[in-house]
């Protein structure tokens, strides 16, 4: 799997971003199936759309999303997994793309982290890639978001799979597939939602 085989452009956030014409929480939306010269579009495919965000936190910042109609984590189930896989490789190829020769000298040092917010403050489910500087971060609750077991990562401990019941740094889990085979020979075993911990069985 090869970024240069797709065709990525240069990370350059638009100016301005076209105005939504509802619920504030409901805009991720209007990004889907619009294609890649809508402002705010980075790149999209059959399965996936990512997006600049609208308020970046860092010198990259992109949200990738399904182009299927996905509430949040809570609205997985087993027959989501493909779209979960095809959003994993969007993220690897786009960074991989992100650390190549093609960009800017600026951002060739960056580190980057990808996850899912346990409690997004918007709607349609998006996973966030975000470069490691936060030099963009205003207030101390938005730095914390992405360094706390609040960002959700994207794989299975030791497996790399995507389950969306990703477990966090933390050891907690967000119990999102439970009782389903999540494809890498682990199924979740027991849960309590007021814990939201697990235990995994092979």
């Amino acid at each position: 799997m090869n970024y240069s085989t797709y065709n990525f452009p240069i990370y350059r956030p638009p100016s301005k971003f076209v105005p939504f014409d509802g619920f504030w929480k409901d805009g991720l939306g209007m990004f889907k199936n619009k294609g890649s010269d809508f402002p705010g579009v980075y790149y999209q495919d059959e399965h996936t759309v990512t997006i600049y965000d609208q308020y970046p936190k860092s010198i990259v910042h992109l949200l990738v999303l399904p182009q299927k109609n996905i509430l949040n984590l809570d609205s997985l189930g087993p027959q989501d997994v493909p779209i979960l896989l095809e959003m994993k490789k969007t993220k690897d190829l786009i960074i991989q793309h992100l650390s190549g020769p093609q960009e800017p000298k600026s951002k060739l040092n960056l580190e980057y982290k990808s996850g899912f917010h346990a409690i997004p403050s918007m709607n349609h489910l998006h996973l966030h890639i975000i470069s490691n500087d936060f030099l963009l971060v205003k207030n101390a609750k938005h730095y914390q978001s992405f360094n706390s077991s609040y960002l959700v990562p994207d794989l299975h401990p030791g497996k790399d799979c995507p389950i969306g019941a990703a477990c966090a740094s933390t050891d907690v889990f967000y119990p999102h597939l439970i009782g389903n085979d999540i494809g890498c020979g682990m199924s979740f075993y027991k849960t309590t939602i007021k814990s939201k911990r697990l235990k995994l069985e092979s």
